[in-house]
């Protein structure tokens, strides 16, 4: 969890497309404790209980991690 809340405290203060770009390269170089393929799996299963603002910008995180 504390490094959960590091990671949040890091997104705070960013634009929305800023923050999509520190995940996606904290994923991408395996700093988030997961990989690129787990994080679409995850994504995957949350997606439909996501509206569709939400959704888009899920997506657009997608499409950085490949």
């Amino acid at each position: 969890m504390k490094d959960l809340n590091s990671i949040i405290d890091s997104l705070k203060g960013s634009s929305s497309n800023e923050q999509l770009d520190k995940v996606a390269k904290m994923i991408n170089s395996g700093e988030a404790g997961i990989t690129p393929k787990q994080a679409a799996a995850m994504a995957t299963k949350i997606m439909p209980m996501l509206n569709k603002t939400q959704q888009e910008r899920l997506k657009l995180l997608l499409r950085k991690l490949k």
